[in-house]
């Protein structure tokens, strides 16, 4: 079974690291969605968060809010009990070893008719 995804998408926030753990980041991801009662096209959020234990090589890349990446890695599903004894998941992103590209040139593309 494969289990890879390749996105692209700016950083919502500076990563962040703490001690010896990974470096963690929130990327987004903006979908054009056409309307079918109005033809009107709108764009629809997504927000990922990224994990990354390359930390030094982030840290040099100077990656900050607003960075336009390119990140290719594995989808991790996290579970955990809440306070209120609530079970919960989320989806994160582990970034491959040289999984996170960046100085990406902005090309504007043709929305496909979803």
């Amino acid at each position: 079974m494969a289990n890879s995804i390749v996105i692209e998408g700016n950083l919502t926030r500076d990563p962040e690291q703490s001690g010896n753990g990974p470096v963690k980041m929130s990327i987004a991801w903006n979908q054009s969605v056409k309307d079918k009662a109005t033809g009107e096209w709108s764009k629809v959020g997504h927000f990922f968060d990224v994990i990354s234990w390359e930390r030094e090589k982030v840290s040099g890349a100077g990656l900050s809010k607003g960075t336009r990446v390119l990140i290719t890695g594995k989808i991790h599903q996290e579970t955990w009990e809440s306070k209120e004894g609530e079970k919960r998941s989320k989806v994160v992103i582990v970034a491959d070893r040289d999984g996170i590209a960046t100085s990406l040139p902005f090309v504007e593309r043709d929305t496909p008719d979803w």
